[in-house]
């Protein structure tokens, strides 16, 4: 059977979705790191996700209006021990969950060219630093 072309175009290029959650059971769930989204790309046909962080996730709740909005002020380093928290998160899912993770272009290529699913680290605001910039090193 002669492949599609969108098929074609999925298999000669990279294929980048530029902002997701990793859906219900992604980085922004309660749940620890599993297979779902190495399994959602690949029947996608997505090569590359840009996983969001939400450093600042303990604080949104959805009001009347179903509007997102922090709701109260963090405490002291709050924030940065929840971001911390999800970027060991993120590095379990690459750790044992069939994702890479891609810090350059050739990265991306070589995930790619193996057929296998990739994430590039993304951060959702940086309420996090508490303005300390150190943290960017850090974290």
């Amino acid at each position: 059977m002669e492949a599609s072309a969108a098929q074609r175009l999925l298999a000669d290029h990279i294929s980048i979705d530029v902002h997701s959650h990793g859906g219900a059971t992604g980085v922004i769930s309660a749940g620890a790191p599993n297979g779902d989204l190495a399994r959602g790309m690949r029947a996608g046909r997505v090569a590359i996700v840009c996983l969001a962080d939400v450093p600042d996730q303990p604080l949104l709740r959805r009001d009347a209006q179903n509007v997102l909005r922090a709701v109260r002020q963090p405490a002291a380093g709050e924030l940065y021990q929840f971001h911390l928290d999800r970027l060991a998160w993120m590095d379990e899912l690459v750790a044992g969950h069939g994702i890479r993770r891609a810090l350059t272009v050739e990265d991306l290529r070589a995930a790619h060219a193996a057929g296998q699913p990739a994430i590039i680290v993304d951060i959702e605001g940086l309420d996090f630093l508490e303005g300390k910039l150190e943290r960017l090193e850090e974290s």
